[in-house]
């Protein structure tokens, strides 16, 4: 045996390269498809935004969007398809971290598990509005109650818009994907907390104290706890 002699690995080990998003050509399709739906839809957004504005700095702002049919029917299509930048941007940030979802390299079946995660909470946060309508009916006209149960999609909208406007503003300066991923969850955060009191503060002036709690907890807390938990536990 020579002990004078080193002997080295005939190969050295790969390093693997990290993951690297838009390095997947469906990834790329799909920014390419969202920057052209962005195009068709900014006058629809720029005449839409004074109103959802509104339902930021004021308590009577979602009925009033509400009272106008045309600016209502505007506010659901920009949402619907807003929805589409939205999760584009939870599967490239990860905002939606479960890990019963698909890996990153299926990009198909990643975003239809995601897009099927914000169908069920829609579908949840739905239920929850028939359900203790039903069982607890509040002296409202239909007006009202479509207030409540639709004033959420005022703040999805402010968001994407706020979300596509500041991912474009960090990428231009380089931030790292979990400062954008921070930022983005701060956005969201604070746009469903003033959300939340906007429709407090509008079911306070409706019901009594204990319908506004009830209320609050099926319609708000429920369904975005069920969603941070599935996100966590799942």
């Amino acid at each position: 045996m020579d002990l004078g002699t080193l002997h080295l690995p005939e190969q050295a080990p790969v390093l693997e390269k990290p993951f690297s998003w838009i390095s997947v050509p469906e990834h790329g399709w799909f920014l390419v498809g969202a920057a052209l739906l962005m195009l068709l839809l900014l006058p629809e957004l720029l005449a839409l935004m004074p109103s959802v504005s509104g339902a930021i700095s004021r308590r009577r702002g979602n009925l009033e969007i509400e009272h106008s049919l045309s600016v209502a029917r505007s506010r659901n299509y920009c949402a619907r398809m807003l929805t589409v930048p939205f999760l584009i941007a939870v599967d490239r940030y990860g905002l939606y971290p479960a890990s019963f979802l698909a890996p990153r390299g299926e990009p198909w079946l990643r975003i239809a598990e995601i897009a099927g995660v914000f169908v069920g909470f829609v579908l949840l946060r739905l239920l929850a509005f028939g359900i203790i309508f039903k069982v607890w009916p509040p002296r409202m006209d239909n007006e009202s109650r479509t207030t409540v149960r639709k004033g959420l999609y005022n703040y999805f909208v402010v968001f994407s818009v706020l979300m596509l406007v500041s991912v474009c503003l960090l990428t231009v300066f380089r931030a790292d994907d979990e400062l954008i991923c921070l930022i983005m969850w701060v956005e969201m955060g604070l746009l469903w907390l003033l959300s939340f009191l906007r429709e407090h503060q509008f079911l306070a002036s409706k019901c009594s104290g204990l319908g506004t709690f009830l209320y609050l907890c099926g319609l708000e807390i429920l369904p975005v706890g069920v969603l941070i938990a599935s996100a966590l536990l799942l």
